[in-house]
């Protein structure tokens, strides 16, 4: 038999300054990426306003790609954990609230707090899907993700009897879909200049009115 395995040394201090070093190359990154576009950002533009060098940010991410899905990934969860939204904390404590009013502002919370930090990241993602193939579909992948997430609220206020009867599952998700998409948070906040107080209340109510028992 062989002697004991050694195992790699981990330095603290030196797995510490490379996260430092990611952290200033995705807040970069998200700036060009919302300023001017998926397209026209390049590596080098982002590495040298990150001050590193470019071999550096590839590093760190391997492609422009896997920089755009790690900053949105980012900006959607609030934290680097790699914990989907649909197990984290605030999305299960709607699932399981039985009172449909009450579910629909634990939803609506979270949701106004996703699409203030990520909205304007996926409109730059739609807005280059079209010159980009593999971009495309991962914007694909993530209104998939969505579509599923809304799903399961949908679902959950079925099975809690919140759901008004008229409605079927598949049409609640329509609805959800509709009302807390990013598209619709970026009208309300971007081009209507909706204070996010407004934007919350607005879409409570028409949720609340569209889905729920009088």
């Amino acid at each position: 038999m062989g002697g004991p395995v050694k195992r790699p040394y981990r330095s603290p201090l030196r797995e510490q300054a490379a996260r430092r070093t990611r952290t200033q190359i995705r807040d970069a990154a998200a700036r060009f990426f919302v300023q001017q576009g998926y397209a026209l950002t390049t590596m080098r533009q982002i590495a040298d306003n990150a001050e590193v060098s470019e071999r550096t940010a590839y590093l760190a991410f391997p492609s422009k790609l896997d920089l755009f899905m790690d900053v949105i990934g980012v900006a959607t969860a609030g934290d680097d954990q790699p914990i989907p939204i649909a197990e984290r904390s605030e999305f299960q404590s709607a699932l399981s609230e039985r009172d449909g009013k009450k579910a629909l502002g634990l939803l609506v919370s979270m949701v106004t707090n996703v699409n203030e930090r990520s909205g304007a990241l996926v409109m730059a993602a739609h807005e280059s899907a079209g010159a980009d193939e593999a971009l495309r579909e991962a914007v694909m992948q993530g209104e998939r993700a969505f579509a599923r997430d809304m799903a399961l609220i949908a679902q959950a206020l079925h099975a809690h009897g919140a759901l008004h009867p008229d409605l079927s599952v598949e049409e609640a998700t329509d609805i959800l879909l509709l009302l807390v998409s990013p598209q619709a948070h970026q009208v309300l906040r971007r081009d209507r200049k909706r204070s996010v107080a407004r934007y919350r209340s607005t879409v409570l109510k028409a949720l609340e009115r569209a889905l729920l028992h009088e």
